[in-house]
């Protein structure tokens, strides 16, 4: 994560995925980023997952579909829905075979 939308994202590990725990009470309008980076390039379905979820990407981001190989791809998130509390899961699949796959998680703090 390189910004913690003022301190109201908090990264935490569930196993091998990374989880991004969201206060959605504080975030309000304050973008939090992160970055993804693959020496031999990832893929990962970051439009479909994001569709109607309680984060958007933000009007900055430049993050996407793809992660190019050896370049960061930064993505930028903003609060959409508060309401809404199911996981955002995000699944790089890596281009490199047996380089591993990475999942990052998107949490709502409010998730029950």
């Amino acid at each position: 994560m390189t910004d913690a939308a003022s301190g109201n994202v908090t990264e935490s590990a569930e196993g091998e995925s990374i989880v991004y725990t969201v206060d959605v009470d504080n975030i309000s309008t304050t973008p939090f980023v992160f970055t993804v980076t693959a020496p031999g390039g990832a893929s990962v379905d970051f439009t479909t997952a994001m569709a109607n979820q309680f984060l958007a990407a933000n009007a900055g981001n430049a993050g996407g579909d793809t992660v190019a190989a050896g370049t960061a791809a930064v993505y930028t998130l903003e609060l959409s829905d508060g309401s809404k509390t199911d996981d955002i899961t995000l699944v790089f699949t890596n281009a490199v075979t047996g380089g591993g796959d990475k999942t990052v998680i998107l949490r709502n703090k409010n998730k029950p």
